[in-house]
C-alpha cells in the first residue's frame, strides 16, 4: 500500500518536474507545486517511520 503511494507520488512528481520544465507554468504555480510535492514528501516519510 505505501510502496503504491510513493509510486504514483513519484510519477506525478516526475510530470510536474517536466511540465515545468517545459516551461509551461508560472514562477507562483512552480512554487505552490514545489511545497505541494515536499508537503507530501514529508507526510510519507513520517507514515513510513510510523509503520
Amino acid at each position: 500500500m505505501q510502496t503504491a503511494v510513493l509510486l504514483i507520488v513519484v510519477i506525478i512528481s516526475i510530470l510536474i518536474y517536466w511540465g515545468v520544465q517545459k516551461g509551461s507554468m508560472s514562477a507562483t504555480a512552480k512554487k505552490f507545486i514545489l511545497g505541494f510535492l515536499i508537503t507530501i514528501v514529508i507526510i510519507n516519510i513520517i507514515m513510513v517511520f510510523l509503520m
